[in-house]
């Protein structure tokens, strides 16, 4: 899965042939992101979650392109 990551949005891998959409002329893209969303139920998950995501760093930074991660948590939405 992280080896995809290596393209950006707007390009796949069809069969053995790499595939790329372009956007609008006239609108630049200098970057794309990744969003990946996830819920957790309290502050133990929380802290499970946040090991995965540091030991998978390692990995995400060897891939072309990258340039950060940053992750937010919303306590409010606990149990919900």
């Amino acid at each position: 899965m992280l080896s995809a990551m290596r393209f950006s949005a707007t390009t796949r891998v069809i069969g053995s042939r790499v595939a790329t959409r372009s956007f609008s002329s006239e609108v630049a893209v200098n970057e794309v992101a990744r969003v990946i969303r996830g819920k957790v139920s309290g502050e133990e998950s929380a802290l499970n979650a946040d090991a995965v995501l540091h030991s998978a760093l390692p990995k995400l930074q060897e891939q072309p392109g990258f340039v950060k991660v940053s992750r937010q948590l919303c306590k409010t939405e606990w149990g919900k």
